[in-house]
């Protein structure tokens, strides 16, 4: 993973804040036409370090009530250094949102605040403590930023680090403390960069032991097929969702601030027509992925599944048993299908069954080989010798040998044997080729 310093987003959604309220209120001396990210971006951080040294002002109170946040923060601080203090504040707005912070929903939840020199009589040292104490998913990102400025001094001297230049990207590797140890994704979501950069992801592509290019190729994410990328979506939107189920679980656990918060053990997972772009491939090992998703993730040591597949793909049900299939057809349950045995069924063999398809070769396909045989089945039609050349390279094309066999030869009776001999070549040419 690389990562480039981004912050854009949320010097808009401030500004946009600001900028409101300062049309609502009249305020005519503020420019509020401002379009570029880097103007938004000094014009928050400037009102943002004055807010911040006006005390008693929202962003004062929330900086300076976090106890666990070591701040040094002026106008020439870094603007990544600065972007972070931002973020904070804006999360700490943000948060309010979350129904165990409703309570300070009203009062807190206008981002404006965040460049207001505003002084307020409010006591959030409460929230922001316990806040900070959430062991959830809610809190994640503040931990993260709240590390990202106790240890930026230390993150900016590490090698292959530039933490301001958003022309300029660093490696997760480069930008972890060496000395840390991640067992599990828990671990790494802690020690991710602050939500200010933007990630660029690189996959390792591994390749077969006879492939004689190289082991290993290093793909963009952004650069796989809209199948590869559908399945790492929603595999990571599953996953990421349940780490944060589990994430209340352990906040329950170490947190005794009045959370009514319910921490689920049974996950109902509903999957609707998965196999949506994928390549078929892709659908065969769908299951076995999303069970070794889980399992790594440990999520199965924390809840119990029952998950839905609803599918027309005969790749997935080779790995689903019989008992647990319901077949409908026409909106009702086949009977048919009830007598399959699929579990580690040949997909081929569950694909012959009738209730998937009514034939086995493209309608298109169909209709063309009927045409062909009506055409040599007519009596009354006298093939042209030119008719003759556009069948035969009509029969040609058609793939399976059996049939293509059987039409050449009634060809033959039409044309006094005249095809057969280039028929020969034909497939004399084809198995010379395989030998060479």
């Amino acid at each position: 993973m690389e990562y480039r310093f981004a912050p854009f987003k949320y010097y808009r959604i401030i500004y946009a804040a600001y900028r409101h309220w300062a049309i609502n209120e009249q305020k005519k001396d503020i420019n509020l036409d401002l379009e570029d990210d880097y103007d938004i971006m000094f014009f928050v951080e400037e009102r943002f370090i004055e807010a911040y040294k006006t005390k008693g002002s929202y962003t004062n109170l929330i900086l300076e009530g976090l106890d666990k946040l070591k701040l040094n923060l002026s106008q020439e601080s870094p603007d990544s250094y600065k972007a972070a203090c931002v973020y904070i504040v804006y999360k700490v707005l943000s948060s309010t949102k979350y129904p165990d912070y409703a309570q300070y929903f009203q009062s807190l939840h206008r981002f404006e605040h965040c460049i207001s020199c505003e002084v307020v009589d409010k006591n959030v040292k409460e929230y922001i403590e316990k806040l900070f104490d959430d062991e959830s998913h809610i809190a994640n990102k503040l931990h993260q930023t709240v590390q990202f400025i106790n240890n930026y001094d230390k993150i900016q001297k590490r090698d292959g680090v530039n933490l301001n230049n958003p022309d300029f990207s660093f490696d997760f590797k480069n930008y972890l403390d060496s000395g840390k140890s991640l067992d599990n994704i828990s671990d790494i979501i802690k020690e991710l960069p602050p939500p200010i950069y933007k990630v660029e992801i690189f996959l390792n592509r591994s390749r077969k032991k006879n492939d004689k290019r190289s082991q290993m190729d290093e793909v963009l994410f952004s650069k796989l097929s809209s199948g590869e990328k559908q399945f790492a979506y929603m595999m990571s939107t599953y996953i990421y969702h349940l780490i944060n189920l589990e994430s209340i679980h352990t906040a329950t656990q170490t947190n005794s601030n009045g959370s009514n918060r319910v921490a689920y053990s049974m996950i109902n997972m509903i999957f609707d027509e998965m196999e949506l772009c994928f390549h078929p491939e892709y659908q065969r090992t769908f299951v076995n992925n999303l069970v070794s998703y889980i399992k790594r993730a440990g999520l199965n040591k924390t809840f119990s599944f029952n998950i839905i597949l609803t599918t027309h793909s005969p790749f997935i049900l080779s790995d689903i048993p019989a008992c647990n299939i319901l077949a409908l057809k026409d909106g009702e349950p086949d009977e048919q299908f009830k007598n399959e045995k699929t579990l580690a069924a040949n997909i081929y063999d569950i694909l012959n069954n009738g209730f998937f398809m009514d034939d086995f070769i493209g309608e298109y396909s169909s209709i063309f080989i009927d045409e062909i045989i009506k055409k040599l089945n007519d009596p009354n039609d006298d093939i042209s010798a030119k008719e003759q050349e556009i069948l035969f390279e009509q029969i040609s094309l058609i793939g399976d040998d059996f049939v293509r066999i059987k039409l050449l030869e009634k060809l033959d009776q039409c044309t006094n044997n005249r095809f057969s001999i280039e028929e020969r070549k034909r497939i004399l040419r084809k198995e010379l080729d395989k030998l060479n």
